[in-house]
């Protein structure tokens, strides 16, 4: 039995050069360490009967060593509700909706999301969904090639909005501190969604040729 270290009292943190407090752990918030290294945050609000079950992974687009800038962290992201080795992607859909819910995710710089939002009724079946994905997704390989275009088709969008297209630029010449991450301002500069070439079909994923995921890949470089 996985055993649980409660800390949830409020902490503050004084922020450097400023006389402001800001709480480590907001007021109404349960944290929770299990041993096994997964933490527990809940907030109750109870001003709607709904759940917003989320699972996050502390990996994003700037974890991806050697082959930073492939987008392999958003290809992975739009994998895991693909399947599982105990419920086929059709099955997760059916589950979500049968809960009168919606599931989504979305990859960051250093963390991956994903969530499923359900009535209060849904939330032991939002739970056990994201547990499964997150412990026994399956990666089918034509489940990944239909994704790689749904991921052109993103980029593609991201190319027509200046907003995304202006962020990279802008994000690489940050000089805020991120000490508490440690994330190199080139690296905020990459592309959270890979480059085009990361898609492609018959392409390559990432520098070198190394089998992903059943595919072959080579070298791509953020746009």
């Amino acid at each position: 039995m996985t055993k649980a270290n409660q800390v949830s009292t409020p902490g503050h943190a004084l922020t450097q050069g400023t006389a402001i407090d800001i709480p480590a752990i907001p007021a109404g918030v349960r944290v929770v360490a299990l041993d096994n290294g997964l933490t527990i945050i809940i907030r109750e609000d109870h001003s709607a009967p709904v759940v917003s079950a989320q699972a996050w992974c502390k990996a994003g687009s700037i974890n991806e060593g050697r082959w930073l800038g492939a987008g392999l962290s958003h290809v992975l992201e739009h994998m895991l509700f693909k399947g599982t080795s105990t419920r086929p992607g059709s099955r997760i859909d059916q589950e979500v909706q049968e809960a009168g819910g919606y599931m989504n995710a979305y990859t960051s710089f250093d963390r991956t999301v994903y969530w499923i939002n359900v009535p209060n009724t849904g939330a032991k079946v939002a739970i056990d969904i994201l547990c499964d994905i997150m412990q026994n997704a399956a990666l089918p390989a034509e489940e990944l090639e239909k994704e790689k275009q749904v991921i052109l088709r993103e980029m593609d969008m991201n190319q027509d909005d200046p907003g995304q297209r202006s962020a990279p630029v802008l994000q690489s010449q940050s000089t805020l501190p991120r000490s508490d991450l440690e994330i190199p301002s080139d690296r905020l500069g990459r592309h959270r969604t890979g480059s085009v070439r990361l898609v492609l079909p018959g392409e390559a994923v990432v520098h070198g040729v190394v089998p992903v995921a059943g595919v072959d890949a080579a070298a791509g470089s953020s746009t």
